[in-house]
């Protein structure tokens, strides 16, 4: 059953404390709770929940805030929901009305927070969000303006075309968030999916009461698989055979426990879901070892590289630190300093293919084309440019075909443009790392892969919330020193007035 109530932020002087004093207006988490949209948070979290059915839940603000301050301040579950106990800036931003003694809720619950919002929906939240800051910004920029009423004649122009003319700059790139994995190798995925196979064949064995447990040779095999893997050097010959000791073994137990599966067909319910999951991932992955093994490669199509998380793929990157990284791919765009999650994906594709989409989804949001594309050379296929070049957006990459022989004046300003633009690129590379570093997205802890879609979107929405927040403080400071320069000024014109009968 939902538990909801008014969104509306209570007053600060309204929240009740246990100890004299006030919460500070200036705290970056009570800025934060007027800049995010709860009422759309609310409604996406609560979209598959029983109405007037079941056991009251938990606030839906409650629930999404404490995800929340669990990327921004990157803590453990555990860690998340003691914060929120111990701290009353945090129980405001959650929306509570005082002081509250007891936790929020288990720290279990944020499986199921994490499962009920996907990465589209908070993708979406994003949007809103970013919209929201945008308005800010624009009454920023119209309190900035009121003294200067005089000179925007050009604002009160009419235009007689109904196409909107291109304004911003978007740039786009692509990276990948690398999943919390063993660095996968074939005879250590052989291993643990025998392993998985022999714990299968002994509950088969315990919840059918059959007469005779099948032989499995677990024994040599983990011993056949010590003596490779404790070896400092292994030799090209020796990894080919125990792959192909590996191999035979699991054969062995799929072949038992196939053969088990169909003397019980009277009792179905002997393996769990969880079982039957693991199971399947372990067929799979006998199929594509296998495969590779008789064809001497060492890639093969939707590659498996962890049991516990199949979802995650290989993807080449040829990157300084490491040439393959085994997680999701993800294509980003930013606008004004503020991320959106464009795509994810866990297998491999070419990043090119969203800049269409990437482009369309800017004009949708803000109501026009973007003057300028700021991407990496990838980006610049021809079906990309001939699509810019017909709604006049500009490519920040080189021309097409060869350079030209004749360099003029336009081409070297051209070439300096690009150059400068090219350098610009390095905000979203700057983000990305940020991103990595601060906000989770250089190791996601999540295993399944609802989960682990939820944990990338949130540390995107995680990050631009430390912006917009970053924004807002540096506009209240400019506030304040023009307020200082103009007492600083009305100080020094009374001095000069005072002053002034004694100089003449």
């Amino acid at each position: 059953m939902i538990n909801y109530d008014n969104p509306d932020q209570i007053e600060i002087a309204a929240f009740n404390l246990p100890f004299s004093g006030r919460l500070n207006p200036s705290n970056k988490w009570i800025q934060l709770s007027k800049m995010i949209p709860w009422e759309e948070l609310a409604v996406r979290y609560t979209r598959k929940m029983c109405k007037d059915f079941g056991r009251m839940s938990i606030k839906p603000r409650v629930a999404i805030g404490a995800l929340l301050i669990k990327h921004f301040k990157q803590m453990s579950d555990e860690d998340t929901v003691e914060e929120i106990q111990e701290n009353p800036y945090l129980q405001y931003f959650l929306g509570y009305s005082g002081y509250q003694i007891k936790p929020c809720f288990d720290a279990s619950l944020f499986v199921t927070i994490r499962k009920r919002l996907s990465a589209r929906q908070i993708e979406a939240i994003n949007g809103v969000f970013i919209m929201k800051v945008n308005e800010l910004r624009q009454i920023e920029k119209e309190s900035k303006r009121s003294n200067k009423r005089d000179n925007s004649s050009k604002d009160n122009d009419v235009r007689t075309d109904s196409k909107p003319p291109n304004k911003g700059k978007l740039i786009v790139d692509a990276t990948v968030a690398p999943s919390n994995i063993k660095y996968p190798t074939d005879l250590d995925l052989l291993n643990q999916s025998r392993e998985i196979s022999e714990g299968i064949i002994d509950k088969l064995y315990m919840g059918g009461r059959l007469e005779e447990k099948p032989r499995t040779y677990r024994r040599k095999a983990r011993q056949s698989f010590l003596g490779i893997i404790k070896k400092k050097r292994k030799s090209h010959k020796m990894l080919r055979q125990g792959i192909k000791r590996q191999l035979q073994y699991l054969r062995r137990n799929l072949a038992h426990i196939e053969d088990m599966i169909k003397r019980m067909r009277d009792n179905p319910d002997i393996l769990s879901a969880r079982d039957n999951q693991r199971l399947e991932t372990i067929r799979m992955i006998f199929i594509q070892q296998e495969q590779m093994f008789r064809e001497g490669t060492h890639s093969v199509e939707d590659r498996i590289v962890s049991i516990h998380q199949p979802q995650v793929r290989p993807i080449v990157r040829g990157k300084a630190g490491a040439d393959v990284e085994f997680g999701a791919k993800i294509s980003l765009s930013v606008v004004d300093g503020l991320v959106s999650l464009d795509r994810l994906k866990w297998d491999a594709y070419n990043e090119n293919q969203d800049l269409i989409a990437q482009v369309n989804k800017y004009r949708r949001r803000y109501g026009f084309f973007p003057v300028v594309v700021v991407a990496d050379g990838i980006y610049g296929t021809r079906e990309n440019r001939q699509y810019l070049r017909e709604y006049g957006i500009r490519f920040s990459g080189k021309k097409v075909g060869r350079p030209t022989k004749e360099i003029d004046a336009i081409f070297r300003n051209m070439e300096r443009l690009r150059r400068i633009e090219q350098g610009e690129r390095n905000e979203i590379e700057g983000k990305i790392g940020t991103a990595k570093t601060r906000y989770g997205l250089g190791k996601v802890m999540a295993k399944t892969e609802a989960t682990s879609k939820n944990w990338i979107a949130m540390a995107i929405f995680s990050m631009n919330m430390a912006t917009a927040l970053r924004q807002l403080l540096l506009s209240l400071f400019y506030r304040l020193r023009k307020w200082g320069e103009f007492l600083l000024n009305l100080i020094k014109v009374q001095n000069n007035l005072v002053i002034l009968p004694n100089v003449r």
